[in-house]
């Protein structure tokens, strides 16, 4: 092993680095270590099935997770072992020469040198030793967050002091001088400087210097602070990959698979705006198809409008030459009108004498005389004819009397039938009331009824004030009833803003809050024993909302999502319905869940009573600002200590000296008190006391963040408590009103049942009541027809006698008899006469008939030639007219036909003579033109008008088609271009990336089956390339499956267990120039323990392994050591020696001396 010379300064807090052995020491060790199965003796690479403890490959996992036994796989082709170029004195490029700290977090000041190989610095806790990593960080421009501990810059500088530096020397390239990186640091603000081989550089150029050696701080596959030990397992499997490729195998693996990304993404995106161009071009297509149609009708509807405008033209000119044709004619028949009315006139010349020569006078006055004494003679003949028929009507008389004689008979004889019908019904009515039966008195029944009813009443009466009693009852039962409805409205409000918070949570864990879903629809589920409490993200509440900033810093973002069980039984239930199987959601979801027993005397007790904490500026205890489930009060003073942790609001009123003095005060025994927290306005405070040396007080502060989920609504447990609690009141008051109604209406039912044992008794009597009166009615009503019946027959005996009407009606029929036959006589004798005179005015008209009709015949022979002569006088005159009209309508539409022509267009005019060639106008007539037009305007008025910018727009869309259909192909080609770029990308990843996991895998495979356990690497693959993952499944005892490696489900050992075998596992494969680990061996058994430090030791201090720094609080005895490895010891104390001296405070001196001084 390497020497080391001590270099300190005294400081009441100092700390030294030592080297660990002397040479001497080392040799002996070596050789036991190679007794025991070191370097020479241990296991090979080939060696993992002979020498595995459990004599048999590692295991696989199958369908369903359990691990299995398979039988030699085809070989692999591993990747080339990372050979990391070396200098002479071992260093590879990039390694830690030296490190050199002044007022760095515990330092004054302090340098040492690490080893080129495996360093491992041990020290009791608070000695300095993760400070040690925090310089790496900080001194290679690392951010204060990649350590997990302040985020602050300044907070490094050592207490009390106001500047610090880190200085680091790193290796250079082979044959090139060391680069020494020095970081300032000021207490005063968040600044820092740095220089460069003493030459002032950014904090930019740095990261190109170290970058350049591959340098990586910031990957926790390299460089593992202790406070980000628990975060290696809640690494994403995503992010595992990504850390892994940057670590270890093909320097390319990083470019290749970021490559792969984005050139991914890039397809991704090209091919949505691929898919979103081409639905577009359909899209335009369709329209262009429609517009076709339109263009189609436009150009339609041109030629018809064409068309109309030629026939337009043509019907004037056609009809001009009409009109002028028939102007011709017209004056031809005017002037042969006119020589045939000349002509006419002389012919009837000789008619008019003739006409005015003829008499007829003389005749029509002997005519008129005769016939006015022929029509004096008939009236008077009508008037006696009409006062003899007068009398006659008094024949009709007897008609009616014959008919009232027939009538008189046939009453005779009914009535007869009647007196005889009715006598036989008086007969048998006496005899009926003679013998009519005996029947019951009615009065009794009456009484007794009535007494029924009253007995009936009352009951009913009683069945009322009951009825009145349950509906009063009813009342305040629905009154109950609304009062839950409308409480339980009110909690739904408050489920609402549950739901809120749900669809909050939802976007930032969508696997949490599907969680939440299904324990809210299954309140009533068996699979839980107990009461699973949900996360405080929804189950806690704060209750002033000004200190929602301060509680919500209490939690970090696990916490707040983490869910309670209370029984171990649950907690498991829990981890397989919904972490390690599908079973309750349809998949696996990543979520937290905490179980611890119930113990609160096993809780540290607050720091501060009460009193003593408001005396000092402080409002209350975080734990005495919420509300939530007693379970899951548990978990918040368990876990996050909530109790000890005090608030104010106002920093002005706390004095934080007098708060940390209080909060490190030594215990009854004089030991350190744990670790405690305050919040002083929006500054978080953590004090704690060193448990070594003077046991100072040390103080972290960081600035909380304004809350991000405690200031959306929650649900007010006190509320909700108070709703509950009306409810069940309600509910209760229902369940007392529910008894009572049944009690009446018991009560109800025995007097319904006394009301229905009255009802037969009641019945029978109504029976023999209504059987005595039908009897009795029936009685009185014989008698009651008896009666009419004697009346009945007393008036058919008083009614008149028949012969003396008879007789009365045959006086009247002789009578009209004799008045019908002598107004006959008088009638025929009239008759007679007015045949007589008729005859003679008959022959007196035919003779002036004739006599008029030769004066008519005359009339009529000069009317017609007068007729005849205007007719023609009419027509030649209608001739005139035509000829004038025609004159002017031909001159008017040769005028329109001009002014047609004239404002016709050139094309229009071509056109018109080119079909005037082909078919002259000659044979065009206005009827086939106008409907020619008629027909062109038809098929006008069936094609609808198109807008005229419908061609500019099909054209438009046209040609933007056409540079759509160009990008489209452009982008086929790019998708086409990048598919095959991302193919070839990975033809050149994923073997490599396969490779190094199957050779990682092998390792960590071995290396489990070393202790015992299973452990297997895996790649999941993904179309997505950023979703492409490394998972980690583990087993630590036999009979349960393999599992996959998460933040929650393992253990605190276990984690660390498989995080260092994985990162043991990288180590050959490495780029990186050196790793660190801090405290990974934190919570292992020493089985655990003890074999991973001997399998470290083989593989970091192999010669083609790089610097590795492994930071340890304890070793176990009896470890195995090499001579390649460094031990660094990290010494703090009140009695350090003051003089750096030779000799003086050595180390491996005192050592050496022990040693020999033993062997003595």
């Amino acid at each position: 092993m390497d020497e080391e010379k001590i270099i300190s300064t005294k400081q009441k807090h100092d700390s030294t680095l030592t080297p660990g052995f002397s040479d001497e020491e080392n040799d002996r060790r070596g050789k036991d270590v190679g007794e025991e199965g070191g370097e020479g003796g241990g296991e090979g690479e080939d060696g993992d099935q002979n020498g595995s403890p459990n004599g048999r490959k590692r295991a696989r996992i199958n369908e369903a997770g359990d691990a299995i036994s398979v039988k030699k796989e085809e070989k692999v082709k591993l990747p080339r072992r990372v050979t990391l170029s070396r200098d002479r004195d071992g260093y590879v490029p990039g390694s830690i020469v030296r490190v050199q700290l002044e007022n760095f977090v515990t330092y004054d000041f302090v340098e040492f040198r690490p080893g080129p190989n495996l360093n491992m610095i041990f020290g009791p806790n608070g000695t300095g030793k993760s400070s040690i990593a925090c310089a790496l960080c900080i001194g290679l421009n690392g951010a204060p967050s990649l350590l997990g501990r302040s985020t602050e810059l300044n907070a490094f500088v050592k207490h009390g002091h106001d500047t610090g530096y880190v200085e680091l020397e790193l290796k250079g390239k082979v044959g090139k001088p060391n680069l020494v990186i020095r970081r300032s640091i000021n207490s005063k603000n968040r600044s820092s400087n740095f220089t460069f081989n003493g030459t002032a550089v950014t904090g930019r150029e740095i990261n190109e210097r170290i970058t350049e050696l591959n340098v990586q701080v910031g990957n926790l596959c390299s460089f593992l602070p202790q406070d980000r030990v628990s975060e290696f397992a809640q690494m994403s499997p995503q992010q595992l990959l990504k850390e892994t490729q940057r670590t270890a195998g093909d320097e390319n693996l990083v470019v290749w698979h970021t490559t792969l990304i984005d050139k991914g993404k890039e397809l991704k995106i090209a091919q949505t705006v691929l898919q979103d161009e081409q639905k577009q071009r359909v899209r335009l297509e369709e329209k262009q198809q429609a517009l076709e149609r339109d263009v189609e009708r436009y150009h339609e509807r041109r030629a018809i409008e064409t068309e109309i405008e030629i026939c337009e033209l043509a019907l004037p000119y056609v009809q001009y030459k009409e009109s002028k044709e028939r102007y011709n004619q017209a004056k031809l028949e005017r002037d042969r009108a006119a020589a045939e009315y000349r002509q006419m006139e002389e012919q009837n010349k000789p008619m008019k004498l003739l006409q005015t020569c003829a008499d007829l006078s003389t005749y029509h006055k002997e005519r008129r005389t005769r016939k006015d004494r022929i029509k004096n003679y008939y009236s008077k003949t009508m008037s006696s004819i009409t006062s003899r028929t007068k009398q006659a009507v008094c024949a009709s008389r007897a008609d009616e009397a014959l008919e009232k004689i027939k009538a008189i008979k046939r009453s005779e004889k009914d009535l007869a039938r009647n007196k005889a019908r009715t006598r036989e019904e008086i007969a048998k009515l006496q005899e009926q009331v003679d013998n009519a039966p005996e029947y019951e008195a009615i009065n009794p029944l009456n009484e007794e009824l009535k007494a029924i009813k009253s007995s009936v009443g009352t009951l009913k009466v009683k069945r009322a004030e009951l009825g009145n009693r349950i509906g009063e009852l009813v009342h305040k039962s629905s009154q109950n009833d609304r009062t839950i409805q409308e409480k339980q409205h009110e909690l739904r409000e408050q489920d609402n803003q549950l739901n809120r918070k749900i669809s909050s949570l939802r976007n930032w864990d969508r696997d949490c809050a599907e969680v939440i879903v299904w324990f809210l629809k299954n309140k009533e589920s068996n699979e839980f024993a107990r009461r699973v409490d949900l996360p405080a993200v929804v189950g806690v509440t704060v209750r002033d909302k000004k200190y929602v900033d301060a509680v919500e810093s209490c939690f970090n973002a696990n916490q707040l999502k983490t869910f309670v069980t209370h029984s171990e039984a649950d907690y498991i239930t829990f981890n397989r319905l919904f972490i390690d199987t599908p079973e309750a959601l349809g998949h696996k979801v990543r979520v937290t869940v905490w179980y611890r027993p119930q113990n609160m005397d096993q809780l540290l007790k607050p720091p501060l009573a009460t009193e003593e904490l408001h005396s000092i500026g402080f409002d209350n205890y975080a734990i005495d600002l919420v509300d939530c489930p007693n379970g899951l009060k548990w978990f918040l003073v368990k876990e996050l200590n909530m109790h000890r942790t005090p608030i104010a609001l106002d920093p002005r009123k706390v004095d934080d000296a007098k708060v940390q003095a209080a909060l490190s005060r030594l215990g009854p025994d004089g030991r350190s008190p744990p670790g405690a927290s305050y919040i002083s306005g929006n500054t978080l405070a953590m004090v704690s006391r060193s448990a070594y040396g003077q046991q100072k007080t040390m103080t972290v502060t960081r600035s909380i963040r304004p809350a991000k989920n405690f200031v959306h609504p929650t649900i007010d447990p006190a509320v909700k408590r108070a709703i509950d609690e009306q409810i069940a009141q309600a509910q209760h008051g229902n369940d007392e009103l529910k008894l009572k109604m049944a009690e009446l209406k018991t009560e109800d039912q025995a007097l319904l049942g006394e009301i229905e044992s009255l009802q037969p008794r009641h019945q029978e009597l109504v029976t023999r009541r209504d059987a005595a009166k039908k009897t009795e009615d029936t009685i009185k009503a014989n008698k009651a027809r008896l009666g009419s019946t004697k009346k009945k027959l007393e008036d058919y005996e008083n009614q008149p006698s028949p012969a003396e009407e008879r007789q009365r009606h045959n006086a009247i029929v002789e009578k009209s008899v004799k008045e019908r036959s002598k107004a006959l006589a008088e009638l025929v004798g009239l008759i007679k006469q007015t045949i007589q005179d008729q005859s003679s005015l008959a022959e007196i008209s035919l003779r002036q008939i004739q006599l008029a009709a030769d004066v008519n015949a005359i009339d009529e022979l000069c009317d017609e030639r007068t007729a005849e002569a205007k007719r023609i006088k009419q027509a030649y005159g209608e001739a005139t007219e035509l000829f004038e009209a025609l004159r002017s309508e031909s001159i008017k539409k040769k005028g329109v036909v001009e002014n047609k022509i004239s404002s016709i267009s050139n094309e229009l005019g071509a056109e018109f003579r080119r079909r005037e060639e082909e078919d002259p106008a000659d044979r065009w007539t206005s009827e086939t033109v106008a409907a020619a037009l008629e027909t062109e305007q038809a098929k006008l008025d069936l094609n609808h008008a198109t807008d005229a910018g419908v061609i500019q727009t099909y054209e438009k869309r046209k040609l933007e088609l056409e540079n759509l259909t160009a990008s489209v192909e452009n982008k086929e080609k790019k998708a086409r271009k990048l598919e095959e770029g991302i193919q070839k990308t990975r033809d050149l990843w994923y073997p490599a990336l396969t490779s190094l996991v199957t050779a990682i895998g092998e390792k960590f495979s071995a290396a489990f089956d070393r202790i015992n356990c299973a452990g297997e690497i895996r790649v999941a693959e993904d179309e997505d390339y950023e979703k492409w993952a490394i998972e980690i499944f583990v087993k630590f005892r036999e009979g349960e499956p393999l599992t996959q490696l998460t933040g929650q489900r393992q253990s605190g050992g276990e984690r660390s267990l498989t995080t260092i075998l994985y990162l043991m596992s990288l180590t050959e494969h490495a780029r990186a120039p050196f790793s660190l680990v801090d405290e990974i061996n934190q919570g292992m058994d020493q089985r655990y323990e003890r074999a991973v430090h001997d399998q470290l030791v083989e593989v970091t201090c192999k010669a083609e392994s790089g610097q590795y720094f492994l930071i340890t609080p304890k070793l176990l005895p009896g470890l195995q050591y090499h001579q390649s490895m460094k031990i660094l010891c990290v010494n703090n104390g009140e009695w350090l020696p003051e003089s750096t001296e030779p000799g003086v405070g050595n180390m491996q001196r005192m050592i050496k001396n022990f040693l020999e001084h033993r062997r003595a």
